[in-house]
């Protein structure tokens, strides 16, 4: 699923296998997104960038080969109540002026780390 300046809502829904991300927010799209499973995706399991926004609510982000929550580029999303493990790479990686808020998360078991701040990033 990707969104542009969109909204809307998906709710228990599970999203698995994509080559890209699960889930792209970008260009100010502003999903509500509850009760997910989001796993086992080629790339990041949620996407976040070019000033994406979005709430993502105690969903489950598991074994994705890339970054399991990428929030780039401005993004700046809301994680609440999450479960995310189990990615090939970070668990959480906020860059290159990323911003959001992450609360309640349970982050564990990735190959690299569960949460990385770089370049500009602001969480």
């Amino acid at each position: 699923m990707s969104t542009r300046r969109g909204a809307g809502t998906i709710e228990d829904c599970e999203i698995y296998d994509n080559a890209a991300a699960g889930i792209e927010i970008k260009e100010g799209g502003d999903p509500m997104v509850r009760r997910c499973v989001i796993r086992d995706g080629k790339f990041s399991g949620i996407y976040v960038h070019e000033h994406g926004l979005g709430t993502i609510t105690s969903c489950q982000i598991i074994g994705n080969q890339s970054t399991s929550v990428a929030i780039v580029s401005h993004g700046s999303p809301v994680l609440r109540a999450c479960q995310i493990s189990g990615g090939k790479e970070e668990g959480i990686w906020v860059t290159d002026y990323g911003e959001g808020t992450i609360e309640e998360c349970e982050i564990r078991n990735h190959l690299h780390a569960n949460i990385l701040l770089s370049q500009s990033s602001n969480p």
